[in-house]
């Protein structure tokens, strides 16, 4: 998408007149009515895909961490029916690193589901999930830094250090809380007047409003979760664990 209108810079844009404004194109509305969807920009198809691709990633994750709290749950229950000795498995710290990335997973399918009906709203998610995904990559990285075998080049705190302080944290703040708020946010928020109000003329009155008031919210809840992801990832205690190691050896 980097030489459509609707891509923006801050995105790695390259059309001359890149903007989020142009997700707005009045000729779009809703996909269920296929003669109110015209493929303005000829992109239809390759959002399509995407789409497709995102939620089938989405539903995937969100199965993942659903069946992981179900694991949990059962080795707890074993543990304590056998009464072992071994120290057992903290389920309060354990659902809680699961339950978070779990409620991202939840907001950002209902984001793709409601997003892909409308052809604006289609446009701006597609930004949207781009941007939430590039941070998403540096987060696994650093995540497989962490949980890396002792023995292995990975797990060196200099390495898991300049994954954190040089890839991770920059990209989460420049995509998290520069783009995010400032680029799509500020798009769904005030560029969408005038969509909006042919919303309201084609379908029922007070239809434009719960649609500015769900995707903003849920825009919202995610801008929340990410403000709590931060600060875990700034205070994440195996993080601090590597820290102490080096400073030990």
């Amino acid at each position: 998408f980097q030489s459509a209108e609707f891509w923006p810079r801050v995105v790695l844009g390259k059309h001359e007149q890149a903007s989020t404004r142009h997700c707005w194109d009045l000729s779009g509305s809703f996909s269920v009515l296929g003669f109110l969807d015209a493929d303005y920009d000829n992109r239809k198809g390759q959002l399509k895909y995407f789409f497709l691709a995102q939620a089938a990633y989405q539903l995937h994750s969100l199965c993942f961490h659903i069946v992981s709290m179900l694991l949990l749950l059962h080795i707890q229950l074993q543990q304590r029916r056998q009464q072992q000795q071994a120290r057992p498995i903290s389920m309060k710290t354990s659902m809680q690193s699961y339950f978070r990335p779990m409620m991202e997973h939840v907001v950002v399918l209902a984001l793709l589901v409601g997003a892909y009906l409308f052809s604006g709203l289609r446009r701006l998610g597609a930004v949207m999930i781009f941007t939430l995904e590039v941070s998403s990559v540096f987060l696994q990285l650093l995540q497989v830094c962490i949980y890396a075998p002792e023995s292995s080049w990975l797990r060196k705190p200099e390495v898991v250090g300049f994954v954190h302080r040089c890839l991770t944290i920059p990209s989460f703040l420049y995509c998290r809380f520069f783009v995010l708020p400032f680029v799509i946010w500020y798009s769904a928020a005030f560029e969408s007047n005038e969509w909006l109000e042919q919303i309201e003329k084609v379908f029922s009155p007070g239809w434009s409003e719960r649609i500015y008031v769900v995707f903003n919210g849920l825009l919202c809840l995610i801008f929340i979760l990410n403000l709590v992801l931060f600060r875990r990832l700034l205070f994440h205690p195996h993080l601090q664990k590597i820290k102490r190691e080096r400073i030990t050896n």
